[in-house]
């Protein structure tokens, strides 16, 4: 679910690199449910780019927003390494 939300934020760093691969969540935090039916949202924020062999890692921070509710559903940091 994470990427389709993440997608366009993510789209601009990752048009250069001949392979991106998503190295996994640093730390997740369930908030509220989220009821069939709800909207829902991507907030999407770039904490860090840190260089790495032969690319970079970028961690992002995801809030997962539900429609009409003040606190998100999901809160989320993800790691993708981008290489060449």
């Amino acid at each position: 679910m994470l990427t389709p939300l993440t997608g366009d934020v993510l789209r601009p760093h990752v048009e250069g690199a001949v392979m991106a691969i998503n190295y996994g969540l640093d730390k997740v935090r369930f908030i509220t449910p989220v009821k069939v039916g709800s909207r829902i949202r991507g907030r999407v924020k770039l904490v860090e780019v840190k260089p790495i062999e032969n690319g970079v890692q970028l961690k992002t921070e995801t809030a997962i927003e539900i429609e009409g509710i003040d606190r998100p559903a999901a809160v989320v940091e993800s790691l993708v390494r981008l290489y060449g």
